[in-house]
């Protein structure tokens, strides 16, 4: 049996969910022609949202900064008091300038656009509305009543609202343009549920429903719930790496030239290189070997040099005791394994699942491992940090390998170079890694171990847990 990561994550951990702006777009979506792609990007767990919200608006900038993705904040976007801050999935709305016959074919009452994406919402949605003005009211109390009452995570327009007093006593954070006492359907008219809309006046942003919105005092930044994962680990690491920055400043004062701004790749011999080896911080650096080549076009933003994307901390399924199923714990802030010189960090993204990971698991003679110890022998996935004797055999960040050796039910996994294979453009990691321990396993069973009973044109039937 083989499976994806993520998806072994979600059953063993319960703690990701389908975002309900995924579900709501599905409606729109069956009707879509095909020259129109789908209005959402992907789903963001509640485990990835709340990450995402323990970081800084300016890191999450940098972060999408650092993977070549065009700028996020939403200009203009304030909070309505100091202090507010909000986070959840993108449900949209976008408004339309008002005319006779939009205003004669759009949805009435209870059935309007904007009463849709009303009903959307909850304490793990960001209601985005598009405004056609910065002055025009996309609401005021008895509207945002609605949203009061079902335990909004928060507004964010690039208009602005009325009624302030009032809003701000229904409690939900509430991020806009200004405050204003014009009459909103005037002006414009709601026209559309959940599908892609711009936020900002003059330079405006993309939000797709879905899409992670995180606000602070800074301001508002979307961040594409397709890039949340790897926008969060680069951003964490930048905040850490800021963090020891000050630290070492306040400790011995001196101009913040020395180690900042920085921006990857990091030379080992700089001042911050020297500063983070002393904290044993892994990070991208200019000792890791040049990318390969690829022989089909690089995803957007795959060009730039990048910081280690790999958290001081990952999810993995650990063994503190051996025994039966039970023994196996899901746990999410197991550290990220080190690396000794000749090894590569791979962020997996396929695990195999084999009958002798239970023997593993209940110990013995002759499979004692040191507890605590992850279990799984085969993975894959994509290199992230290289060591220079690795480096030297060829290998480099970028890199999608697959691999056998101990310790694959998690996220990072050090490899020694020697047991990397590197795979080919044309064969999928899914492929790949069933052919590590599983693959192999047939072909010696068929081939040695018995060899001379199998004759060419005999049927055969391998069969066993899965």
């Amino acid at each position: 049996t083989f499976c994806n990561l993520s998806t072994m994550f979600v059953t063993l951990g319960r703690a990701l969910r389908r975002a309900p702006a995924l579900r709501s777009a599905a409606p729109s979506l069956a009707c879509r022609s095909l020259a129109t792609g789908p209005a959402s990007g992907g789903a963001v767990s509640d485990e990835m949202l709340d990450k995402l919200g323990t970081l800084s608006t300016q890191a999450l900038v940098d972060g999408l900064w650092v993977m070549g993705w065009p700028p996020a904040m939403v200009e203009g976007a304030r909070g309505l008091k100091p202090g507010q801050k909000c986070k959840g999935r993108a449900i949209t709305l976008r408004m339309v300038p008002q005319r006779p016959d939009i205003a004669a074919d759009k949805p009435a009452g209870e059935i309007s656009p904007e009463y849709e994406a009303f009903e959307l919402c909850g304490p793990k949605e960001v209601l985005c509305i598009s405004s056609v003005g910065p002055w025009e009211s996309v609401g005021g109390d008895i509207k945002f009543l609605r949203l009061k009452q079902l335990g909004l995570g928060g507004l964010v327009t690039d208009g602005s609202v009325r009624d302030t007093d009032e809003i701000l006593s229904y409690g939900f954070p509430c991020f806009s343009h200004s405050t204003t006492a014009k009459q909103g359907p005037a002006a414009m008219q709601p026209w559309e549920c959940n599908g892609v809309i711009e936020l900002g006046q003059t330079n405006p942003v993309v939000v797709r429903p879905g899409d992670a919105i995180i606000g602070d005092q800074d301001g508002v930044v979307v961040v594409p719930a397709a890039a949340a994962e790897k926008v969060y680990e680069i951003a964490h690491f930048r905040e850490t790496v800021e963090g020891i920055i000050k630290e070492e400043l306040v400790k011995n004062p001196g101009p913040p030239g020395k180690y900042y701004p920085f921006k990857p790749p990091i030379k080992p011999e700089s001042p911050l290189g020297k500063l983070l080896d002393s904290k044993g911080v892994k990070y991208y650096s200019t000792r890791a070997a040049p990318a390969p080549r690829r022989s089909t076009p690089a995803r957007f933003g795959s060009g730039r040099r990048q910081l280690s994307t790999a958290p001081p901390t990952m999810r993995a399924v650990v063994i503190r005791e051996n025994g039966p199923a039970e023994s196996l714990k899901y746990e999410t802030g197991f550290p990220t394994p080190s690396l000794a010189d000749g090894q590569v960090l791979v962020k997996n993204e396929y695990t195999g699942i084999n009958f002798i990971d239970t023997y593993f698991r209940k110990g013995g003679p002759a499979y004692t491992q040191q507890l605590p110890f992850v279990s799984g022998q085969e993975g894959g996935g994509t290199i992230v940090d290289v060591t220079p004797k690795a480096a030297a055999a060829g290998l480099a960040a970028g890199q999608r390998v697959a691999y056998s050796v101990l310790g694959t039910y998690c996220e990072y996994t050090a490899v020694p170079a020697a047991k990397v294979v590197q795979v080919p453009d044309g064969v999928g990691l899914e492929q790949a890694v069933a052919c590590m321990t599983q693959g192999f396993t047939a072909h010696y069973l068929t081939n040695h171990a018995h060899a001379g009973l199998v004759k060419p044109g005999e049927g055969m039937l391998i069969h066993g847990v899965g």
